[in-house]
């Protein structure tokens, strides 16, 4: 199993019992000046489902097959994030 990008889009290859390749397009990109910010990672479950995390122009989002369908997540959004402090009693 091979996770990738091409042509502004997150693409996902798995290789088939006959030696083929099945690619399939999981998401769009957004546009970015260099390729710095595009990364992706995968995992299988305990189940031997993937995981993928990818990072989108700053964006860094999660994508699982729960063995029917994709389903994705963002995780954390681009820019700085910001947390805010209680001062202590």
């Amino acid at each position: 199993m091979i996770s990738y990008f091409e042509d502004g889009a997150l693409k996902y290859a798995r290789q088939k019992e006959n030696g083929s390749w099945s690619i399939e397009t999981l998401a769009s990109t957004s546009p970015s000046p260099s390729w710095a910010g595009y990364r992706t990672s995968q995992a299988l479950d305990n189940k031997g489902l993937p995981h993928l995390v990818y990072e989108d122009a700053g964006v860094l989002r999660h994508m699982y097959w729960d063995g029917k369908t994709w389903h994705k997540q963002t995780i954390v959004t681009s820019g700085a994030q910001r947390f805010v402090t209680r001062p202590s009693p």
